[in-house]
């Protein structure tokens, strides 16, 4: 599996916080449901970003997609939090919807009973329904006739058939409404961590881990490459009778594109996406309890359910991501300047991710 990093020196392979085990070391035997497991939960952070040119027919569609077999590559660091009092995902299945009326009632009813000619039985649905429309078509047109003298007058008037039937006769028209439902959404998480700097390593080591999620959520800057130079002089080639002065047009709009200002800034790369999975730590050996420890780049969906802290998570993208330097509500400093740690005391981190593949019952049955 390879492995990337960026420009930013983090120091070392494991980023992690608090640095040290935020319970104290005492044994949690108690076999009540309600009893302390002497563990101490964390969210594992890691980045990982596609490789678009790799030199292979990897085919690519996006994370949705069958046959997808990209390539990604994994950031050489990767984070350990220590499970904030902030934790939330969000299932969001969206629906429409929908007004049938009796006409469409009828139509469903008919199209729906499954007889052989069911053209015909439309026909006859919607002429049994003609009863049941009337008395909302003749309110209708009693409405449109009051609200047409209104206006002739200069008088605004918004009545409708329902008001029109519900101030004659104490009640309103059924809309036969249905929830139809239109798609999935993106599983989305949120969690909301409060660091404190006890000392200075442990302020340098939160610098690193606002850093590294930071960037990985942003993307860079790149030019036109040597591939759409050539593309462009192609274009322009000369022919059999040569003709220099394509040539020369070419090389002109080539060395601007490749050169200005406009050409060297116009892209943005792809910001990385980021792998999360709860994992449970043993503070006294500080080796991960989770299944997935020493397989760091385990496939969630290959992970037993049983063995799943809270629920899995697919890869995802940073969809917002926050820091509050005055979480306490007033601005205090530490008195040693030093760019590579935080400043204050504490900050508040705010993250919020979005998954890139879409859910369905077989994701909820295994876990996610």
């Amino acid at each position: 599996m390879s492995q990337f990093i960026d420009n930013n020196d983090y120091g070392a392979s494991t980023l992690r916080y608090p640095l040290q085990p935020p319970v104290m070391d005492q044994d949690f035997n108690g076999d009540s449901v309600d009893s302390l497991t002497g563990r101490i939960d964390y969210l594992r952070i890691r980045r990982k970003k596609t490789v678009f040119n790799d030199g292979t027919k990897t085919y690519y569609g996006g994370n949705n997609f069958p046959r997808n077999t990209a390539q990604t590559d994994h950031h050489r660091t990767m984070c350990y939090l220590a499970i904030p009092n902030g934790v939330s995902t969000q299932y969001t299945p969206q629906y429409n919807q929908v007004n049938l009326g009796v006409g469409g009632s009828a139509a469903i009813a008919a199209l729906g009973s499954g007889g052989a000619d069911k053209f015909n039985a439309l026909a006859g649905s919607l002429r049994d329904a003609a009863g049941s429309v009337f008395p909302e078509f003749a309110a209708n047109a009693i409405v449109q006739g009051a609200n047409a003298i209104s206006n002739f007058l200069g008088v605004s008037s918004n009545l409708d058939a329902n008001s029109l039937e519900g101030l004659t006769s104490g009640r309103v028209f059924n809309p036969y409404m249905e929830q139809i439902f239109k798609q999935m959404n993106f599983r989305t998480h949120s969690f909301s961590f409060k660091m404190f700097a006890r000392n200075v390593k442990e302020a340098r080591e939160i610098k690193k881990i606002i850093q590294y999620i930071k960037i990985g959520a942003h993307p860079k800057v790149s030019g036109v490459d040597q591939e759409i130079s050539e593309g462009i002089m192609s274009l322009f080639s000369t022919d059999d009778e040569g003709d220099d002065d394509n040539v020369s047009g070419a090389e002109g709009i080539s060395n601007f594109l490749s050169q200005n200002t406009l050409g060297r800034n116009r892209f943005f790369g792809v910001p990385d996406q980021y792998e999360l999975a709860f994992m449970r730590m043993n503070p006294k050996s500080g080796e991960f309890d989770s299944v997935t420890q020493g397989i760091p780049y385990a496939n969630p969906s290959n992970v037993d359910q049983s063995l799943t802290l809270h629920y899995k998570m697919n890869a995802c993208v940073c969809s917002g991501f926050s820091i509050d330097y005055t979480p306490d509500g007033q601005y205090t400093s530490l008195k040693r300047i030093d760019g590579n740690m935080i400043q204050v005391p504490a900050v508040i981190m705010q993250l919020n991710f979005t998954e890139v593949r879409l859910l369905n019952q077989a994701d909820a049955r295994s876990g996610f």
